[in-house]
């Protein structure tokens, strides 16, 4: 099977009901990275516990399909709908090439959506959604009746000093980037191309 194109995430009022695999080819999987949230109750509590995100983390093994493109459709912080399409794009300075960093903020709710512009075949992509505040419910519940709660990241900054010639710069190493407060954590989601070359 070859790469597939459009890969639709998010997205729950259009995606979750009356479509087969949340509008993606059989051989695409999503799956919740977080033990006992499936990708499903996501879905259902971004519906009623819509919450604001910050900064998302895109994780990839191939820097290929880290660095390709996929289009938002989200509400951003004052309530305007926008489409936007986005560029992943690694920081010069930044040690580990298997993460980007996305600084945007926008509401993860029913209409949110991303559409990955292509997801070659045996690759996937991790990413991972930093709240700022929930606009509903403080927590999602997970399958055996607990929660979790989504808190914003407290942003740091490795104090390594990279010169060159005469321009010093910071630099920084991907999981260095921001750390949890407390127990609030990222939701997060991977999303894979099952299909492998012969």
């Amino acid at each position: 099977m070859p790469d597939v194109s459009n890969v639709k995430v998010l997205g729950a009022n259009s995606n979750l009901f009356g479509v087969t695999n949340f509008g993606n080819p059989a051989i695409i999987t999503i799956e919740s990275c977080i033990p006992n949230v499936g990708y499903i109750d996501f879905l259902e509590s971004s519906r009623s516990e819509p919450f604001l995100v910050g900064l998302v983390y895109l994780l990839s093994t191939n820097l290929d399909q880290l660095l390709t493109t996929f289009l938002l459709k989200a509400t951003d912080s004052d309530g305007n709908n926008f489409e936007e399409l986005v560029v992943p794009t690694l920081d010069p300075y930044q040690d580990n090439d298997q993460v980007i960093l996305i600084k945007k903020q926008f509401v993860v709710d029913g209409n949110t959506e991303i559409i990955i512009d292509n997801l070659a075949e045996n690759q996937s992509v991790t990413a991972r959604f930093y709240p700022i505040k929930k606009t509903g419910s403080s927590l999602i519940l997970t399958n055996d009746g607990s929660a979790i709660e989504l808190g914003a990241p407290e942003i740091i900054r490795t104090k390594e000093v990279v010169t060159k010639g005469e321009e010093t710069k910071e630099k920084y190493s991907g999981e260095e980037y921001t750390r949890y407060s407390g127990i609030s954590q990222p939701y997060c989601i991977k999303i894979t191309n099952t299909s492998i070359a012969p």
